[in-house]
Formats: C-alpha cells, structure tokens, sequence
C-alpha cells in the first residue's frame, strides 16, 4: 500500500478550533458527559477538549466493526469502560469518523433507550458516500469521500495511529 498527506497537521488544527468554538456556544449553558468513541477519537478528543470552555464529564466506550479490514467486517459491538448514569443527561459523542453509520447509530439508539436527554455527535471526518443509515453527525470537521484514510488516530491493522495528520490509503 502506498499513502499521500491528505489533510495537513494545520488543517486539521484549523479545524478544530473552529468546532470548538461551535461546541463551546452549543454547550455553553450545559455540562454534558463527552464520550469519546476508541480509539481512533484519542487525538481528535484530547485536542479538542482542551479547547472546551464548559464544564463536563469524561467517558469512554470501545466500538469495533472494522477488525484489521478497510470495510467493516461485522454489526458493531460497543463496550463501555465504566457504568456511566445516561438518565437526563446531554451526551455529546466524540468518534474520528463515521463512515456507513451503523456503530454511530447503534450507540445513539442506546443511549437515548437509558434515558439520555440529548446525544449528538461530532467526529473529524464524515464519509457520506458509504452511510448505510439514515445518520449525519451534528458536526464534522471535514467530509471526504470514500478513500481509506489512516493518521490522526485512524489506523488500518493497528498502524499509522500517531501520525499527526492523514494520509490517503491506496
């Protein structure tokens, strides 16, 4: 496989300010619980968390569907770390990328089945072309179209996570 800078480090910076800023003014009179989808959303979370300028809580869950494919392989299968109380509660999901929906979906469905007032979702990057579900995030940093990308978090057979921008697979 061969790969190609696709967005650079800057723009993604970029980027993530400007949803910040938007995060910081739809979130600015709540204290939700972020829940950060691993583990590609590590860097995209942590960078833009930093950037917050209200107050929450931090959770985690581990969702899997892909296995060391570029495609996911299975229905997504979501593990929580912990036994967060969603009753009442605003949750905004932090994930890299959705691509055909299902495991974004999936959760969404959950959360709002275990009394989550609100669950909406923010990933870094969108992948409309294979969405499998009637299912758009409520922000994204950039749309691209169907490339396996990897860096920044993504991986493809647990490779390529800490590069600080994305690369185009091929």
């Amino acid at each position: 496989m061969t790969s190609s800078i696709f967005l650079s480090q800057q723009q993604i910076q970029a980027r993530i300010d400007e949803l910040a800023d938007e995060l910081n003014h739809a979130y600015r009179k709540k204290h939700p619980v972020v829940l950060g989808l691993l583990r590609g959303c590590v860097p995209f979370l942590s960078d833009l968390m930093r950037r917050f300028a209200f107050p929450f809580e931090l959770e985690f869950l581990q969702g899997s569907s892909y296995g060391d494919k570029t495609s996911p392989q299975q229905e997504p299968v979501l593990q929580f770390f912990g036994t967060p109380d969603w009753d009442g509660r605003d949750v905004l999901v932090i994930d890299d990328i959705i691509d055909t929906g299902a495991t974004l979906n999936a959760l969404r469905k959950l959360l709002l089945e275990q009394g989550a007032r609100s669950v909406m979702i923010c990933t870094l990057l969108d992948k409309p072309s294979r969405r499998r579900v009637p299912l758009s995030p409520d922000w994204s940093g950039f749309e691209i179209p169907d490339l396996f990308v990897v860096g920044f978090g993504m991986d493809h057979a647990g490779k390529h996570r800490g590069l600080p921008w994305i690369e185009v697979m091929s």
